[in-house]
């Protein structure tokens, strides 16, 4: 059993080969957001089936990331206080 999100990374990326500069799969999934994890499962989930199902917490922390993501990068949120927008160029 693993302690920690790391010791998952260190099996795969010494054990199986893993890309190292992508610092292992728990990494990686952070990196690139529990949301884009869960759409790319997605595409794959019919012919993973029957043997697979999504876990709730999956599930759960996908939906928290992708709000907190929009939350981040919404496009009509005012600039702080003194700060132009970037010259278009």
């Amino acid at each position: 059993m693993a302690q920690r999100a790391s010791d998952i990374d260190v099996v795969w990326v010494y054990g199986y080969g893993w890309p190292v500069y992508r610092g292992g799969p728990m990494y990686w999934g952070d990196s690139i957001g529990l949301d884009v994890v869960v759409e790319g499962l997605r595409r794959h989930e019919e012919r993973m089936k029957p043997e697979f199902s999504f876990s709730q917490l999956l599930l759960d922390k996908a939906a928290r990331a992708r709000r907190a993501r929009r939350a981040v990068y919404r496009v009509d949120a005012p600039l702080p206080l003194g700060r132009a927008p970037p010259a278009a160029g």
